[in-house]
């Protein structure tokens, strides 16, 4: 039996507590501190790895990534999530982490962000044949229940059923997570469904990181309504128990 309910925050919320300018995250962050378990992940680090990226200073860099990381070991307590067979918790310095991604920066998150770009600009070339009227009528806990929406899914699965089986087919591990995961955050961007615009190539590929953290943990916290609708109906097709949750509900949350 768990001893306590693990709560993933997504960057957008971390940032609110960063930032201090929503109280109400902070004081139920300290409140429920006491009861749950907040993490962090190298999802969050790659997103902070990327202040290097502005025109800021290398100082106000400095200054700004110290924040941050000061924030998440202010609200998590070295929590971390991180990838193995499973994704598994542990208590790791978020600096280390940082350390590992700024590492082999160029080698990893630049290089996925260059290929995740190229892939993204491909989508919207091919989108048109994939996309569904008023796909954001439908309640995303029953979208892939939608036969418009199972028939695209069929195709963009090249009419093979065993690969929509793959796709379900997780059992909570990591490569197969990350595969699933990928995969239908590309198919939700084709058929239209909260999708993100060109130019938003990178947030989209962290999304994708942060979705797949977070089904470990029992709540999912964002800020973005497009992560999340496309979370809850990834999520519900995946049959990944994670609730997914915006700010107001977390405020709110009885534990």
């Amino acid at each position: 039996m768990k001893e306590k309910i693990d709560i993933y925050l997504d960057h957008n919320v971390m940032c609110d507590y960063f930032s201090r300018k929503e109280e109400n995250i902070i004081n139920k962050v300290k409140i429920l501190k006491k009861k749950v378990e907040f993490s962090y992940s190298p999802a969050h680090i790659e997103e902070i790895a990327n202040i290097k990226k502005s025109n800021l200073s290398s100082e106000e860099i400095m200054d700004l990534i110290t924040h941050n990381i000061d924030g998440i070991i202010e609200i998590t307590d070295y929590y971390e999530y991180l990838p193995g067979e499973k994704i598994f918790s542990k208590l790791e310095d978020p600096w280390l982490c940082l350390y590992r991604v700024l590492k082999d920066y160029d080698k990893t998150t630049t290089y996925a962000e260059f290929l995740h770009q190229k892939l993204f600009q491909e989508r919207f070339e091919v989108r048109e044949k994939y996309i569904i009227e008023n796909i954001g009528n439908i309640n995303p806990h029953d979208l892939f229940e939608n036969t418009n929406v199972k028939n695209a899914l069929l195709a963009f699965c090249k009419n093979d059923t065993d690969e929509i089986i793959k796709l379900k087919d997780h059992n909570n591990l990591h490569k197969k997570l990350l595969y699933s995961i990928d995969n239908l955050i590309c198919f939700l961007e084709l058929i239209g469904f909260y999708s993100d615009r060109l130019n938003q190539y990178r947030s989209n590929l962290h999304d994708i990181s942060h979705l797949i953290y977070a089904s470990k943990a029992d709540y999912f916290v964002s800020g973005d309504k497009k992560t999340r609708y496309k979370a809850t109906a990834i999520y519900s097709f995946l049959n990944i128990q994670t609730n997914v949750i915006d700010k107001d509900e977390f405020v709110n949350l009885k534990i």
